[in-house]
């Protein structure tokens, strides 16, 4: 198969698996209980519709050979399906520890605020003071979540490999990120800078494919939490699709 036949291949089955996961969330029924914001069920809805957003994105680039960004993007699907596989397996405690995150997140940028100087005015410093003090009080054992961690305390923690590949090779600056924009002539072994460098045989093609094992994970964790959105056999067949399309490209 070639490799515009191997791209071609993943982006149409990327096609349908958006569609199934729009189908997945639109079959929901999940009522308001008293938790609110904070059900662990609207919660995994929510990182499915981001899941299905961040996956749109890296799919339009990928078809564009905006290979980078398209990896950026599907890391972030992967970090979603960390955090779904954490509310799977953890439930109201992992929603405690992500409040506790937005928590330690927030003080952390008022810290710097106040370290800085950056407040315009002294009222205003003395309002963010008191935000900060109120936050410290209230979340005194507040913590950043760390993507490593929540990896490996869910069920999913395998994925964690993909998502440091595509942070070296994609989404951080890092040398082995930046490499791919050094262009060098075998013929002369001149070097020179590459403002539009063609991604690497097969690298679309496993771009979409790890998209699409983010994606098809996230309706897996969503549907359980949730209590079976969907029939588990429509689940079943387009993760048999999946594995069918893996084994026509030979891309793993």
């Amino acid at each position: 198969m070639s490799q515009i036949n191997k791209d071609a291949a993943w982006l149409k089955y990327a096609d349908k698996l958006y569609d199934f996961a729009q189908s997945v969330l639109a079959g929901s029924s999940i009522p308001i209980s008293p938790q609110g914001a904070a059900d662990p069920k609207v919660l995994a809805a929510t990182l499915l519709v981001r899941t299905t957003s961040n996956f749109k994105g890296a799919m339009v680039l990928a078809r564009e050979g905006l290979v980078v960004e398209s990896r950026t993007l599907v890391r972030c699907c992967f970090e979603n399906l960390f955090w779904l596989g954490n509310l799977l397996k953890e439930g109201d405690k992992f929603v405690k520890e992500m409040g506790a995150d937005d928590a330690k997140s927030m003080h952390k940028r008022l810290t710097f605020i106040l370290d800085k100087q950056l407040s315009s005015t002294d009222a205003t410093e003395n309002r963010l003071r008191g935000v900060a003090q109120n936050i410290s009080e209230q979340w005194p054992k507040a913590k950043i979540l760390n993507p490593k961690e929540v990896a490996q305390a869910s069920v999913i923690k395998a994925g964690y490999l993909i998502y440091s590949q595509l942070s070296a090779d994609s989404a951080h600056p890092s040398l082995t990120s930046l490499k791919r924009y050094v262009a060098h002539d075998q013929s002369t072994g001149e070097r020179g800078i590459d403002v539009s460098p063609i991604p690497p045989a097969e690298e679309v093609a496993r771009t979409v494919n790890w998209g699409c094992m983010a994606l098809l994970g996230a309706c897996v964790a969503f549907n359980q939490i949730v209590g079976q959105a969907v029939a588990a056999r429509l689940l079943n067949n387009i993760a048999d699709e999946f594995d069918a399309v893996k084994s026509k490209t030979g891309i793993e």
